[in-house]
């Protein structure tokens, strides 16, 4: 399937607008010595569960939040922007929002669900708010296709390989779901924007599968930002 993406931004008061900055200034790290660059080098890499395949049957949300928030700080300590403090609540926030988008087949940042229509009444939904919130969506295959062709050897059994003699495609890791997902955003202005914003302090990110898909499922992501 193809890759989707979509990003929001809202502030309050004036809803929907984008507050760019510069990035130029900040390419290369921040000065150690600064606040940025010491929350930096407090940074932990990811331990080996990350390593883990992400399971068709259901997401461990606790691991998938974890690595894509490494994977986002990443990105943002490489341009001396302050990395993203995990929040239980957006995470919540974000995993119920990916669960809705793949049980009830939609992909968006409105919700047909009542009292989570809006992505404030999601985060009002899990006892928080803040003045400055973003989302970024997006939706993969569980499988790494890298785009190209594949040869199908038994789509019920998941196992796909690049040409009929080559070895099987591997389902994702979370580390690797989490670096490729951040990669994709970064390629796209709006969701961008929303990762490197140094406007933002929080993060919380979940996915789940969507089912039917040709390729063993689509993981479909709700990556939730406040400050």
């Amino acid at each position: 399937m193809p890759i989707r993406l979509a990003p929001l931004i809202h502030l309050v008061p004036v809803l929907g607008a984008v507050v760019v900055f510069g990035l130029a200034a900040c390419v290369g790290g921040a000065d150690p010595s600064s606040p940025e660059g010491r929350a930096c080098a407090a940074l932990t890499p990811p331990g080996p569960a990350a390593g883990r395949t992400i399971d068709p049957s259901g997401v461990d949300q606790w691991l998938f939040d974890e690595a894509v928030r490494s994977a986002v700080n990443v990105e943002r300590c490489r341009r001396g922007v302050a990395p993203l403090a995990g929040d239980p609540a957006l995470a919540r926030a974000a995993t119920y929002h990916s669960g809705d988008m793949a049980s009830l087949d939609f992909f968006d940042h409105s919700s047909p669900v009542l009292g989570r229509t809006s992505l404030r009444d999601r985060y009002r939904e899990v006892g928080t708010d803040y003045p400055r919130v973003a989302e970024n969506l997006a939706e993969i295959s569980l499988l790494d296709l890298g785009g190209g062709h594949f040869f199908v050897r038994d789509r019920a059994a998941c196992v796909f390989s690049r040409t009929d003699e080559s070895p099987p495609i591997p389902l994702r890791t979370y580390a690797g779901a989490a670096e490729a997902l951040v990669a994709l955003w970064m390629k796209s202005a709006g969701h961008r924007r929303n990762l490197l914003d140094p406007a933002m302090t929080r993060h919380g990110a979940g996915a789940a599968i969507r089912p039917g898909s040709e390729t063993c499922g689509d993981l479909v992501v709700a990556q939730d930002f406040a400050g």
